[in-house]
């Protein structure tokens, strides 16, 4: 219970305003049931005709209480004030169930955006080499059943006070037939408290399930056009089936456990209550107080019966919370190092002295590789797929850190800057595009929010998009679809390049931007690179011999490794050389 206590203090302590009104309630609404239970006895009296000197205590204090207020104990004012004591604690109660889901929402928004604050905040690292099904599990469901686990610890700890002062009464009244109750109808119901393991390792289960569920949903969905072109619907759909037969097992069996542990403490609570009134009946307890403490029981079961449910569910629900806090850890221990450096424009170019960069538990990516990026210039990457090109400019991003060397930006240690700020100052275009949902305008002030209209239009008109633009059905207003589907391959990888060109970078990346285009596109692209060179510092990775034609200086790469590097004219002309080589094969 001890991670329980920790999300719990830790969300006291940033909602202690919501806390402190919602245990007020609960106490307001436990010292109204226990008022209640006490209304029974003079209720009782009442309808037997005991009164003066046979009636029990407990009247004549409400008899003394309702002289105060000028009134006369009668069974209307009793029942009048019984009434609305119930409709009190009614209201009450719906207020409480207000305040418990305004709570569980408001640690639903905190944790979310604090979790992905704390995701964005790592290197790029935590998203390539993580699970994504585990990610986005744990913000679709699992988060919500961690809001739903401090649901159920303000509810455990409202049904404890709420049950502590259900037996007050009672054991005010006669504490042997109080302690009977409670000792029978713990010794009836000691196993179900006793299922910790149990209800835990169900729980850890449902969540390492619904990791696979969320993972096969993802996969299959941003593959639907790989499946639909391999006719293996079926074989998706079945796998998809597969993964939440399996969860749907493990989510069955702990729901049923958390439900049947209420359903059972119910009757084992009225057998230890009927218990103890039998020994109460034989010890000749006064009629009007047994009946206010077999009111007190019955009211108290359904209570216990809820902390028995709230525990379960809160060890059920504690690897959800286990999960999103080893994320988080995870997280944190590749949190990217940001200086204090503002970068403002990129005056002296970037360099790589000696750098060599490995993903975890493999060999080097890029071993001792020194370049330099001059400003105002094109330089080009080429080389074989696995060569590091890639990961070179992963690098010149800063999303990976170095193991050695070092990456200079302006003369100084590219981890000196605020690296947010240098990003602001570059224009990236991967290979395949991302486009969001939205229309073309939306798409593109995403890059640059403060654009004005002939910014949008300019980016258009550099990247070859304008015409296109124009002939869309709402052209600046078209709705792209998911991933821009509603564009042809070309049209996205031009609408990418105006979206890194309208933010006016210092350093523009095309990332093999053209591997996948047609001709005519490619041709495009190529007249848009070539008209801003010079305008900014272009860094081209290509695999097409027409991308890099025209670039100030090459490096090629082999195996992680820089194996030779010049003017694009200077090595193509050199048969031995590599690049020679590779135009001839058309690895370009």
């Amino acid at each position: 219970m001890k991670v329980v206590f920790k999300l719990f203090s830790e969300l006291f302590r940033r909602f202690p305003l919501h806390f402190i009104f919602l245990f007020s309630l609960v106490f307001l609404q436990a010292l109204l049931n226990a008022i209640s239970v006490v209304a029974v006895a003079p209720i009782t009296d009442l309808m037997l005709e005991r009164l003066g000197g046979n009636a029990s205590k407990i009247t004549h204090y409400f008899e003394k209480l309702l002289i105060f207020f000028g009134a006369e104990l009668n069974m209307l004012t009793i029942f009048s004030f019984f009434g609305g004591l119930l409709l009190l604690n009614g209201l009450v109660g719906v207020i409480m169930r207000y305040a418990l889901h305004r709570v569980k929402y408001d640690v639903m928004i905190h944790m979310t955006i604090d979790t992905m604050g704390q995701f964005f905040r790592a290197r790029y690292l935590f998203f390539s080499q993580g699970d994504m099904g585990k990610m986005i599990n744990s913000f679709s469901k699992e988060l919500d059943k961690v809001a739903n686990n401090f649901f159920f610890i303000a509810e455990f700890f409202a049904n404890v006070l709420q049950a502590s002062i259900f037996l007050i009464a009672p054991l005010v009244v006669s504490s042997k037939l109080t302690l009977v109750f409670i000792i029978t109808a713990g010794l009836i119901s000691f196993p179900l408290w006793m299922m910790r393991r149990i209800t835990y390792s169900l729980g850890k289960r449902n969540t390492e399930t619904a990791n696979v569920v969320i993972g096969a949903l993802h996969e299959t969905l941003t593959a639907a056009k790989l499946i639909m072109s391999f006719g293996r619907q079926k074989n998706a759909v079945q796998r998809y089936h597969d993964s939440y037969y399996r969860h749907a097992q493990v989510s069955v069996k702990f729901q049923t456990l958390a439900d049947g542990i209420t359903l059972l403490f119910t009757p084992f609570g009225t057998i230890g209550a009927l218990i103890a009134i039998y020994i109460a009946y034989l010890d000749g307890t006064p009629l009007s107080e047994m009946t206010m403490v077999l009111f007190a029981f019955f009211r108290l079961i359904p209570v216990i019966g809820q902390l028995l449910r709230g525990k379960t569910s809160i060890e059920g629900f504690t690897p959800a919370y286990e999960q999103l806090e080893s994320l988080r850890k995870a997280a944190a221990a590749l949190e990217e190092p940001s200086g204090g450096v503002e970068f403002l424009k990129l005056k002296e170019g970037l360099r790589f002295n000696d750098v060599t960069f490995s993903y975890p538990g493999r060999k080097p990516a890029i071993e001792g590789v020194s370049l330099f990026i001059p400003t105002g210039k094109m330089t080009a990457l080429v080389g074989k797929s696995g060569s590091g090109k890639t990961t070179v400019i992963d690098l010149m991003l800063g999303l990976y850190g170095k193991n050695t060397g070092k990456i200079l930006l302006n003369g100084r240690e590219l981890e000196e800057y605020s690296l947010n700020s240098f990003r602001n100052r570059v224009g990236y275009i991967p290979q395949e595009p991302q486009l969001f949902n939205s229309s073309v305008r939306e798409n593109l002030l995403w890059s640059s929010p403060n654009a004005s209209e002939e910014d949008i239009w300019q980016a258009c008109r550099l990247a070859n998009a304008e015409q296109f633009v124009h002939e869309l059905p709402n052209q600046l207003e078209t709705i792209l679809g998911d991933r821009g589907v509603r564009l042809s391959g070309g049209q996205r990888q031009r609408l990418a390049l105006a979206r890194a060109i309208i933010r006016k970078p210092d350093l523009l990346i095309l990332d093999e931007a053209t591997s996948s285009l047609d001709t005519e596109s490619e041709r495009l692209i190529q007249q848009s690179i070539d008209s801003l060179t010079g305008e900014m510092t272009i860094v081209v990775i290509a695999h097409r011999l027409s991308t890099i034609r025209n670039a100030d200086y090459v490096y090629v790469l082999h195996e992680g490794k820089i194996v030779e590097d010049g003017s694009y004219k200077k090595l193509s002309e050199k048969s031995e050389s590599k690049l020679s080589k590779m135009i001839v094969e058309q690895a370009l």
